[in-house]
Order: C-alpha cells, then sequence, then structure tokens
C-alpha cells in the first residue's frame, strides 16, 4: 500500500469512527500528506498508538493539541463577533468553515484557517467595531477586509461572495443575500440548496488560482448527506447547468466514492472517470495542498491555467501579476478609490517594492512561471477533463 492510499484508507476508517491500525510503511510521508490534505483533525483521534512510532505519534498528538486548542479559541472569537453584529444591527452570515465545522463529530476535527463572514454593511463601520474590541484591519481588498486579533487569530469580512475568475459564473453570485434564511437577529444563513452551489464554485476558485485539499472536496460529500433533505434538487440541478457546474459538481461526487467510500445521493449513476484521469487529478491535489500550499506544489501553475489567462503569453501573465487591473488595484490601494489618477504612482511604488524589498520572492515567482509553462497544456487539459472550464 502506497503513501496515497494509505491516507484514503485512514481517512475512510476515521469517517466510520473506526481504529487506524494498519501497517504504514512512510510515516514521516503519511504525515507530510495528512497535513497537506487538511485531513489530520479527522484521522489522528483513531489512529491505534500502540502500531506506530513514538515519533509519529508524538507529531500527531502535538497536531491534535494544536487543533483543539485553535478551535477554542475561534469558538470564542465567533461568538464575539456575533455579539457585536447582533448588538449593531450589522446583518452577517458566518461562511464556509464555521458552518461545515458544525457538521463533523468535533469541531475541532474540520480545521480552519480564517473565520469568514459575509455582511450587509458599511465596512468602515465594521472597522472601528473591532477596533474597539482590540481587533486590527490587516489589509482590505475588493473580496475582503482581513483582520487579525491580539492571539493572530484571522477574520475576513466580505461584502460580497462573488469573484469575476471565470466568466461562465456571470453574475449568479452577487445574488446571495436572496438565498438566505434568518438564524435570529440580525444573523442569517445560506439555504442549502445555494450553500451547495456556492461550495462547489468556491472550489472551482481555489482550483484556478491556487490548489485544494482533499478536505475540501469531503466537506461538500458531508454537508450533503447532511443536508439532503432540505436541497432543491431540481433548483440544483437547473442552476449547475445554467452555470455549467454539472461537471465538476460529478466529480467531487466520484472522487469522494473513489478515495472514501463515500455514496452522495446526488452523484449521477452514469458519470464515470478512467483511471488515468484519477491518477492525474489525484496527484495534483494532494500535491497542490489546502489552498495551494502543498510543499512541493508550484502555485503559479494554476494561475497560468486559469480561464482568464487562457491563451495569453506567460509574459502577459506576469505582466499582469505585476500591473494588477484598476478594478484589483483598488482593493490593494484603497486610496484609488477616491483617487483613481495616482494609479501610475501606486504601480511605480509596487514596482520598486517587487524589485527592491520582495526581490526573492518576485525571482522565485519568475522561475516557478518558468517551470510552470512546460505544463501548461497539461494542466489546460486537466482543468478541461474535470469541468473547471
Amino acid at each position: 500500500m502506497n503513501t496515497n492510499e494509505a491516507l484514503f484508507k485512514a481517512t475512510t476508517l476515521a469517517l466510520k469512527q473506526q481504529k487506524i491500525d494498519f501497517d504504514i510503511a512512510d510515516e514521516p510521508g503519511f504525515f507530510k500528506l495528512m497535513l497537506n490534505s487538511g485531513l489530520s483533525g479527522i484521522i489522528i483521534p483513531y489512529l491505534d498508538t500502540s502500531k506506530y512510532s513514538n515519533t509519529f505519534i508524538q507529531k500527531t498528538n502535538s497536531t491534535l493539541y494544536a487543533f483543539i486548542h485553535q478551535d477554542q479559541k475561534q469558538k470564542v472569537l465567533i461568538n464575539q463577533i456575533k455579539t457585536t453584529f447582533q448588538q449593531h444591527n450589522i446583518d452577517h452570515i458566518f461562511l464556509k468553515g464555521t458552518k461545515l465545522k458544525q457538521l463533523y463529530p468535533d469541531t475541532y476535527i474540520r480545521g480552519m484557517g480564517d473565520i469568514d463572514v459575509l455582511v450587509r454593511s458599511d465596512l468602515d463601520v465594521i472597522k472601528n467595531h473591532f477596533k474597539t474590541l482590540g481587533i486590527t484591519l490587516e489589509s482590505r481588498t475588493l473580496q475582503h477586509d482581513q483582520y487579525i486579533t491580539k492571539d493572530d487569530l484571522l477574520i475576513e469580512i466580505h461584502p460580497s461572495i462573488h469573484k469575476d475568475f471565470n466568466p461562465k459564473y456571470q453574475t449568479y453570485f452577487k445574488s446571495a443575500w436572496e438565498h438566505t434564511v434568518l438564524v435570529t437577529g440580525c444573523e442569517y444563513t445560506l439555504t442549502p440548496t445555494f450553500e451547495v452551489i456556492y461550495l462547489v464554485y468556491h472550489l472551482a476558485k481555489h482550483v484556478e488560482s491556487s490548489g485544494i485539499g482533499l478536505r475540501s472536496l469531503l466537506d461538500i460529500a458531508i454537508y450533503i448527506e447532511k443536508n439532503y433533505n432540505q436541497i432543491d434538487l431540481k433548483a440544483l440541478n437547473d442552476t449547475l447547468t445554467s452555470l455549467h457546474m454539472t461537471k465538476f459538481f460529478q466529480t467531487i461526487l466520484y472522487l469522494n466514492k473513489i478515495y472514501f467510500g463515500l455514496e452522495v445521493p446526488l452523484l449521477d449513476s452514469s458519470f464515470t472517470m478512467n483511471d488515468a484521469l484519477i491518477e492525474q487529478v489525484t496527484t495534483y491535489f494532494l500535491t497542490s495542498g489546502i489552498h495551494g500550499k502543498g510543499s512541493d506544489f508550484n502555485a503559479m501553475a494554476p494561475r497560468l491555467a486559469a480561464s482568464e489567462n487562457k491563451g495569453k503569453s506567460k509574459f502577459k501573465v506576469l505582466l499582469r501579476i505585476a500591473f494588477p487591473k484598476m478594478v484589483d488595484a483598488r482593493g490593494m490601494y484603497p486610496v484609488l478609490n477616491k483617487h483613481p489618477y495616482l494609479y501610475p504612482f501606486m504601480m511605480f511604488h509596487r514596482v520598486i517594492k517587487l524589485i527592491f524589498f520582495k526581490r526573492q520572492s518576485s525571482l522565485k515567482k519568475i522561475r516557478n512561471l518558468n517551470e510552470s509553462n512546460s505544463k501548461r497544456s497539461e494542466i489546460e487539459q486537466l482543468f478541461e477533463d474535470i469541468g473547471i472550464y
């Protein structure tokens, strides 16, 4: 059994809440793959500690304690955000990890990097309220404001969940507030039908821009199993069809069946993938890791193959990275919202910063871009085959 197979087997046993006691030939490789895939919290509680080396068990225990500690701190922060938003009548929806954690037997099992919240409010109003709580605005883009707490927890406040990364999605996700249910006071939640589509869309966005871990695939299968009776199947299928998302959606469900033995109710019985494609997509996802942070992954590879860059030379892609469009630059440099004529000066400032203050990082990106260009057509074909385009 190779390391990939060991990871799938361990996850499958853990999902059934069964002991993991089979031989793992490459413990360091397994540990690394488990971390990159975002599956540590799921697997570690079910490891039979008597079957593995002391070094391996010490590392897994340390990782598990870190997950539990992070989860406890995030729970406190989530309640603090809820209280603040309710007190000041700020409509809000907790997204992604905060919702998905609730679907697992224990919330610490599903790790979460930051707390994502969609709001219907002036962002500066939230900034002022957070400031009184000691929560600092770290960066602002068109997609979100990122905050950091005194103990280094991250919050992303989203004015919208729509991002123009692929023209096939058009403006569908700009209407998120039309697909909500009131929880209490000013807190809302997305309807299960819309949320499934949003999770698939969000996954596609990360496949194109960076990469995903297997945890993100598993999340969608778990979500559907837990919410199946509340999903409007006709509306879901009609929307997936109109947005050309059906193939990618079926790919996600099929891989959950292959990897973890999960028979998700919405999987089309006629859908299949050949062995070569399964091997290729598995290698890509396992190497990329969560948000493209896999230790052996070239994060520039998907950026070259992304929808917005199809047909563009690598030089044009590099220029766009160095000189973002005005619409993106406004997020990076808020001063442009009031003074757009400063765009050339901001770009000059950016180039100086990239050359003299982030030289090593810039050179690494150029090297990665050159390396990934040789595999560009292969990745583009992979994206085509799994329904990304």
